[in-house]
Protein backbone atom coordinates (compact mmCIF):
# COMPACT_ATOMS: atom_id res chain seq x y z
CA UNK A 1 0.00 0.00 0.00
CA UNK A 2 1.15 3.41 -0.90
CA UNK A 3 -0.21 7.07 -0.62
CA UNK A 4 -0.97 8.18 -4.52
CA UNK A 5 -2.64 11.28 -6.38
CA UNK A 6 -6.35 10.61 -8.36
CA UNK A 7 -5.73 13.62 -10.32
CA UNK A 8 -2.11 12.49 -11.68
CA UNK A 9 0.72 14.48 -10.57
CA UNK A 10 2.36 14.54 -14.38
CA UNK A 11 -0.86 15.60 -15.15
CA UNK A 12 0.05 19.04 -13.14
CA UNK A 13 3.32 19.12 -14.07
CA UNK A 14 2.51 19.19 -17.48
CA UNK A 15 -0.49 21.72 -17.13
CA UNK A 16 1.77 24.23 -14.69
CA UNK A 17 4.56 23.76 -18.10
CA UNK A 18 7.62 23.56 -14.59
CA UNK A 19 8.75 20.31 -16.38
CA UNK A 20 9.09 16.84 -15.63
CA UNK A 21 7.63 16.15 -11.95
CA UNK A 22 10.84 16.39 -10.16
CA UNK A 23 11.63 19.90 -12.09
CA UNK A 24 8.55 20.98 -10.63
CA UNK A 25 8.89 20.13 -7.18
CA UNK A 26 12.79 22.10 -7.02
CA UNK A 27 11.35 25.09 -9.37
CA UNK A 28 7.31 25.53 -8.80
CA UNK A 29 5.99 26.31 -5.14
CA UNK A 30 2.72 25.91 -6.83
CA UNK A 31 3.40 22.79 -8.14
CA UNK A 32 4.30 21.73 -4.71
CA UNK A 33 0.80 23.20 -2.77
CA UNK A 34 -1.38 21.44 -5.77
CA UNK A 35 0.98 17.98 -5.66
CA UNK A 36 0.38 17.95 -1.61
CA UNK A 37 -3.42 18.60 -1.64
CA UNK A 38 -4.87 15.63 0.58
CA UNK A 39 -8.61 15.80 -1.23
CA UNK A 40 -6.05 14.35 -4.23
CA UNK A 41 -4.05 11.64 -1.88
CA UNK A 42 -5.58 8.38 -1.34
CA UNK A 43 -4.54 5.12 -0.36
CA UNK A 44 -3.71 2.17 -2.94
CA UNK A 45 -2.46 -1.03 -3.40
CA UNK A 46 1.25 -0.23 -5.18
CA UNK A 47 0.85 -2.91 -8.35
CA UNK A 48 -2.59 -1.25 -8.96
CA UNK A 49 -1.16 1.97 -9.02
CA UNK A 50 1.93 1.02 -11.19
CA UNK A 51 -1.35 -0.27 -13.51
CA UNK A 52 -3.09 2.61 -13.90
CA UNK A 53 0.13 5.18 -14.31
CA UNK A 54 -1.48 8.37 -15.03
CA UNK A 55 -3.72 6.49 -17.53
CA UNK A 56 -7.47 8.43 -17.66
CA UNK A 57 -10.63 6.69 -16.35
CA UNK A 58 -12.90 5.53 -18.43
CA UNK A 59 -15.12 2.21 -18.89
CA UNK A 60 -13.68 -0.48 -20.09
CA UNK A 61 -15.89 -3.33 -21.88
CA UNK A 62 -15.40 -6.48 -20.57
CA UNK A 63 -13.94 -7.57 -16.61
CA UNK A 64 -10.92 -8.40 -17.09
CA UNK A 65 -9.49 -9.01 -13.87
CA UNK A 66 -6.22 -9.16 -12.96
CA UNK A 67 -6.06 -8.12 -9.80
CA UNK A 68 -7.87 -11.29 -8.53
CA UNK A 69 -11.07 -10.22 -6.78
CA UNK A 70 -10.03 -6.50 -6.78
CA UNK A 71 -12.31 -4.54 -9.62
CA UNK A 72 -10.00 -2.62 -11.34
CA UNK A 73 -9.33 -2.73 -14.67
CA UNK A 74 -6.92 -1.00 -17.28
CA UNK A 75 -5.79 -1.09 -21.19
CA UNK A 76 -2.30 -0.29 -22.17
CA UNK A 77 -2.78 0.61 -25.60
CA UNK A 78 -5.92 3.20 -25.10
CA UNK A 79 -3.99 4.13 -21.94
CA UNK A 80 -7.22 4.17 -20.13
CA UNK A 81 -8.44 2.62 -16.32
CA UNK A 82 -11.75 1.72 -14.98
CA UNK A 83 -11.98 2.03 -10.84
CA UNK A 84 -14.29 -0.10 -9.36
CA UNK A 85 -18.15 0.92 -9.44
CA UNK A 86 -17.80 1.67 -5.37
CA UNK A 87 -14.50 4.04 -6.16
CA UNK A 88 -15.77 5.77 -8.70
CA UNK A 89 -17.57 8.67 -6.82
CA UNK A 90 -14.32 9.53 -4.88
CA UNK A 91 -12.53 9.26 -8.02
CA UNK A 92 -14.91 11.59 -10.24
CA UNK A 93 -15.55 14.06 -6.63
CA UNK A 94 -11.21 14.51 -6.38
CA UNK A 95 -10.70 14.69 -9.79
CA UNK A 96 -13.46 17.63 -10.44
CA UNK A 97 -12.13 19.38 -6.48
CA UNK A 98 -8.73 19.43 -8.41
CA UNK A 99 -10.24 21.10 -11.66
CA UNK A 100 -11.88 23.62 -10.02
CA UNK A 101 -9.52 24.49 -6.92
CA UNK A 102 -6.54 24.47 -8.59
CA UNK A 103 -7.69 25.46 -12.20
CA UNK A 104 -6.23 22.29 -14.10
CA UNK A 105 -7.94 20.82 -17.21
CA UNK A 106 -9.71 17.71 -17.84
CA UNK A 107 -10.87 16.72 -21.14
CA UNK A 108 -14.32 16.89 -22.06
CA UNK A 109 -14.92 13.20 -22.56
CA UNK A 110 -13.62 12.49 -19.01
CA UNK A 111 -15.01 15.56 -17.64
CA UNK A 112 -18.67 14.35 -18.97
CA UNK A 113 -17.77 10.66 -17.15
CA UNK A 114 -16.68 12.19 -13.39
CA UNK A 115 -19.56 14.33 -13.51
CA UNK A 116 -21.65 10.98 -14.44
CA UNK A 117 -19.94 9.36 -11.75
CA UNK A 118 -20.55 11.82 -8.86
CA UNK A 119 -24.21 11.96 -9.06
CA UNK A 120 -24.46 8.13 -9.52
CA UNK A 121 -22.42 7.19 -6.61
CA UNK A 122 -22.72 9.75 -3.96
CA UNK A 123 -20.94 10.26 -1.01
CA UNK A 124 -20.51 7.84 1.98
CA UNK A 125 -20.37 8.28 5.31
CA UNK A 126 -16.48 7.96 5.29
CA UNK A 127 -16.18 10.66 3.12
CA UNK A 128 -17.60 13.15 4.86
CA UNK A 129 -15.89 12.53 7.31
CA UNK A 130 -12.83 12.46 5.72
CA UNK A 131 -13.37 16.06 4.14
CA UNK A 132 -14.05 17.11 7.64
CA UNK A 133 -10.60 16.38 8.90
CA UNK A 134 -9.04 17.27 6.08
CA UNK A 135 -10.33 20.61 6.22
CA UNK A 136 -9.06 20.69 10.16
CA UNK A 137 -5.75 20.05 8.75
CA UNK A 138 -5.62 21.72 5.51
CA UNK A 139 -7.80 24.39 5.85
CA UNK A 140 -10.34 24.04 3.01
CA UNK A 141 -13.02 21.39 2.06
CA UNK A 142 -14.04 19.66 -1.29
CA UNK A 143 -17.03 21.41 -2.30
CA UNK A 144 -18.06 18.32 -4.43
CA UNK A 145 -18.59 16.17 -1.20
CA UNK A 146 -20.45 18.91 0.81
CA UNK A 147 -22.90 19.73 -2.32
CA UNK A 148 -24.33 15.93 -0.97
CA UNK A 149 -24.91 16.83 2.32
CA UNK A 150 -28.55 17.63 2.59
Amino acid sequence: MNIEHVFPASWIAYDLRCGKRKQCRQNSVKFNLIEADLHNLYPSRSDINKARSNYRFAIIRGEQRVFGQCDFEFDEKHRIAEPSSAARGRVARAMLYMRDQHDLYLKRKLESLLIAWDKKHPPEQAEYRRNDRIEQIQGNRNSFIDVHRN
